[in-house]
């Protein structure tokens, strides 16, 4: 990340903090959701793991 970058991030919490918050929280929710999506997929190998036992 180039100091520019940090600058630009930083002007925009100055001007709209909250627009700044709900994208994060965005984020994080998406990748909540692709977690569990991925967890709960029947095809992902933790699951076989889970459901065979050795």
């Amino acid at each position: 990340m180039r100091v520019s970058d940090i600058l630009e991030v930083v002007a925009a919490v100055a001007v709209a903090p909250e627009v700044v918050v709900v994208q994060v929280e965005e984020e994080v929710a998406l990748v909540a959701h692709l977690i569990t999506t991925t967890a709960l997929d029947t095809g992902h190998p933790l699951v076989v793991l889970i459901a065979h036992p050795i």
